[in-house]
């Protein structure tokens, strides 16, 4: 008799939910081919099932085209509303699943609660307790959290009823009182009701008859309430569960007089066609153990046809094996065994143990000859039930206790994988800063180096001058010493041969005449050669260009010998570099030489060509090469040119550079002096 309580409960709290989610359509349609239009037509009990499937899946392929905000998750439980009033689980639990997604990706803890007990509605509907189990605590977890009462008086009333039907009936009466603590200073009539039938069923099959009673009579007084929906017969299923109570006490008559009271409820049939069948099953039933035989079979039979309608497969199975028991009655063991079997055939198809033991029951009754098989099988099967009843006593705690086990791995997997991303981030940012504070002191090593470079090469330069110097002041000696030789020395003796040629040359005879003249020519072009000379090099002890302008070749060459690189020099021979200072000509020589270093490392010329002149009171000088040049403005200024217009500033100078890439490169210094 279980049965007749627990399958109505189920269809019920689905029927509730969906409702619940359910809104009213605009009243004024404005396109025919609007999401309304969609809704109302999917919804119009008038239209064949094909029609309204369109319907509802015309408007699912809007929603399934629109952003993921709050409107459009509303939106799809209105699609999934419509796919579970046609009876189109398959369609609703895909639409479910895809708002549970669409709501975990926009962090909406309020609708994700609620699919989850859409889809707990689909699991209950298809038999799978642990599934939808599963479903139904996960959304009373996030009800109770987002404090969303409505949501969460469903989820424990759906837990009751699964608990039911796992005969867990401490933990559906725990639920029920729970769900009556969140009622008692409210006005829904509707709940309050529907925990007391459950309450009824539960101390019925605890034993508890009064309370039972109680309970059940409580429900149907509510039920009558004006606040409580006619829509899903709860007075009808009230005087039902009050009849089977009576029915298992045996008090049949009693058990008749509500159930034909219930069995005239207004549009219980049109609204309530599978509660309708199992009162009249009922009904029938009790009639049959009062021996009232009158529209026997036939009320079972038109009950077992709407069970086949709903495919309602436990219903069909019990609504047999009365069948099978009014056929015993009356004597008729060939009907009533085929009957029972085909029960029994069908519970072992659908893997239904309960209703397979209760066959083989019948079965071991109605067929002595094969009784001791049915027997041996009946004491197999119901010794692994009552297995798994104690089993099931704590699976549902078990779910509970596995589903939370997981939540706080999950945590602590992420708590760890948090932890490691925040170690891994702190070793890289202590590394970057290793590697920034390294370049730092490498960078800060070479810049010192480049300093003590320069430094040690103002040093090789003065040395230089003053060695250069040395050497010239020794050239200048030199030359004087051999010009003044000339003059004196060799100079003397050619002017006393001139003069005593001369005197010969007064010798009137012809020859000698002609012999003297010859000799007096040639001393004269001696004579003219040696002053030549001895003038040049007198001239040349008062040039001062030699030892800077060798000073910058030697740079050159150094260069040269190892680099492909043509070196010209071009000076405009007006420069005095001995009036230049020599802090100012050390300059430009440091100047020179980080431009030709510059150009051996980076130009990738073939030719350079230094041009040295004087403008009025401005030494001009200009370096240019046939490199590839650069882009000026993308170029970063590095030690080197920084160095070159800092020395510039110093002297007074200044330092222009102009290059393109692809055309060489141009350095201009002009220097006060």
């Amino acid at each position: 008799m279980i049965y007749k309580y627990c399958i109505g409960l189920v269809l019920i709290v689905g029927l509730f939910s969906c409702a619940d989610n359910a809104k009213k359509v605009k009243a004024q349609i404005k396109r025919n081919d609007s999401l309304d239009y969609f809704f109302q037509q999917a919804n119009l009990d008038a239209l064949p099932y094909k029609k309204k499937h369109l319907y509802a899946d015309k408007a699912l392929a809007i929603i399934s085209k629109e952003a993921n905000d709050s409107m459009n998750r509303v939106n799809y439980f209105k699609v999934a509303n419509r796919y579970w009033n046609i009876n189109a689980k398959e369609e609703y639990q895909i639409t479910v699943k895809n708002i549970i997604k669409n709501a975990k990706t926009a962090n909406d803890n309020v609708s994700l609660g609620k699919a989850y007990k859409y889809l707990g509605d689909y699991f209950s509907y298809k038999m799978n307790i642990d599934s939808a189990y599963l479903n139904f605590y996960n959304a009373e977890k996030i009800s109770r959290k987002n404090l969303d009462y409505k949501n969460l008086i469903q989820c424990l009333l759906a837990k009751s009823d699964l608990q039911f039907l796992e005969n867990d009936f401490i933990g559906s009466e725990k639920s029920c009182i729970e769900v009556m603590e969140y009622l008692k200073n409210g006005n829904d009539k509707e709940n309050l009701c529907l925990v007391y039938s459950i309450l009824g069923a539960v101390n019925e099959n605890l034993g508890e008859i009064k309370k039972a009673k109680y309970y059940n009579e409580m429900s149907l007084e509510l039920s009558k309430s004006k606040n409580i929906s006619g829509t899903f017969q709860t007075v009808a299923l009230n005087l039902n569960n009050l009849g089977c109570l009576y029915a298992k006490l045996g008090f049949h008559d009693k058990a008749i007089s509500f159930y034909k009271k219930a069995i005239i409820q207004k549009n219980l049939f049109t609204e309530r066609p599978d509660l309708y069948a199992l009162i009249q099953e009922n009904l029938a039933y009790s009639n049959l153990k009062l021996n009232v035989l009158n529209n026997l079979p036939n009320a079972f039979y038109n009950s077992l046809d709407i069970y086949y309608r709903y495919k309602n497969i436990v219903r069909i199975i019990n609504c047999k094996s009365n069948i099978s028991e009014y056929y015993s009655i009356m004597k008729d063991s060939t009907k009533a065994i085929l009957v029972i079997k085909e029960a029994y055939f069908l519970a072992k198809e659908k893997n239904l143990q309960k209703e397979v033991v209760k066959c083989l029951k019948d079965l071991s009754v109605l067929d002595p000859t094969n009784a001791q098989k049915y027997f041996t099988e009946y004491n197999k099967i119901n010794d692994s039930l009552q297995l798994a009843e104690r089993r099931n006593r704590d699976k549902f705690a078990r779910i509970e206790y596995e589903t939370e086990e997981l939540v706080t791995d999950k945590k602590n997997l992420l708590d760890e994988r948090e932890k490691y991303l925040y170690t891994s981030f702190a070793l890289l940012l202590l590394a970057i800063v290793f590697v920034v504070f390294g370049y730092y002191v490498l960078k800060n090593r070479q810049t010192q180096l480049e300093r003590e470079q320069e430094q040690a090469n103002a040093e090789i330069y003065q040395l230089m001058l003053e060695q250069s110097k040395k050497v010239e002041e020794g050239k200048q000696l030199e030359k004087k010493r051999i010009s003044q030789e000339l003059h004196d020395g060799v100079m003397g003796k050619l002017n006393s041969i001139r003069l005593n040629l001369f005197v010969l040359s007064r010798k009137t005879d012809p020859q000698t005449i002609q012999k003297c003249l010859t000799h007096i020519n040639e001393i004269q072009d001696i004579e003219k050669e040696i002053r030549t000379i001895a003038f040049d090099l007198q001239k040349n002890v008062f040039s001062s260009t030699l030892d800077f302008e060798i000073t910058v070749r030697n740079l050159f060459t150094s260069v040269e010998n190892h680099s492909n690189i043509n070196f010209n020099l071009h000076t405009g021979g007006n420069i005095k570099w001995d009036k230049i200072n020599n802090k100012i000509k050390m300059q430009i020589y440091r100047i020179l030489q980080e431009a030709i270093q510059n150009i051996d490392k980076y130009a990738e010329a073939n030719s350079v060509n230094i041009t040295m002149k004087k403008s009025k009171k401005t030494l001009v000088i200009a370096i240019e090469d046939d490199g590839k040049g650069f882009d000026e403005a993308k170029i970063q200024k590095g030690i080197g040119m920084k160095s070159m217009y800092t020395r510039a500033k110093e002297i007074n100078a200044q330092i222009h550079i102009d290059s393109n890439p692809g055309a060489g490169t141009t350095i201009k210094l002009e220097v006060p002096v």
